[in-house]
């Protein structure tokens, strides 16, 4: 478990803490989940904890995660990513498995259509030619997998006299 980090702010620095069952990570708060839902189902959970599914902002935070569901679908309009909470996937900031053979997102329906819906969800990490790779791949949302849930941290004034 991480510790709590003090940052200074005006005269008094500020004690970051998360809550229980939480970890900081810098000025965040993670929650990794025990058990494996539905995409759907991992939002509810997480708005449920004052969170949401975990947004990547930094290289720092794309390396802190594997194999969870993460915050970015294009369920809305198909090609157009978006976290939940509403901003547009960074083109500039992206993690898709690439390889010569596959590349990611690939809306894959099936060998024979059986997912007609395609894959609008985002998980990251999964077993890719023989290795672990902490890459995105797009996914049928009502698959289980793991979530992370994602929130600012609490705080509170720790001044020392």
């Amino acid at each position: 478990m991480l510790e709590n980090v003090h940052v200074p702010i005006g005269p008094c620095p500020m004690k970051l803490h998360c809550d229980t069952d939480w970890e900081l990570n810098g000025t965040k708060c993670y929650y990794f989940s025990p058990n494996k839902l539905s995409w759907s189902h991992s939002k509810k959970k997480c708005v449920n904890m004052s969170g949401h599914l975990v947004k990547i902002d930094s290289r720092e935070e794309q390396v802190l995660i594997d194999k969870f569901w993460i915050g970015l679908t294009d369920s809305e309009t198909e090609g157009v990513w978006k976290w939940t909470d509403g901003s547009s996937l960074d083109p500039n900031l992206t993690f898709w498995f690439k390889t010569k053979q596959n590349s990611e997102p690939d809306n894959w329906t099936g060998h024979n259509k059986e997912n007609l819906n395609g894959e609008d969800c985002v998980r990251m990490g999964e077993k890719a030619d023989g290795f672990e790779t902490k890459c995105w791949f797009d996914q049928d949302c009502n698959s289980s997998q793991h979530y992370i849930c994602e929130k600012n941290t609490a705080s509170s004034p720790n001044c020392i006299k």
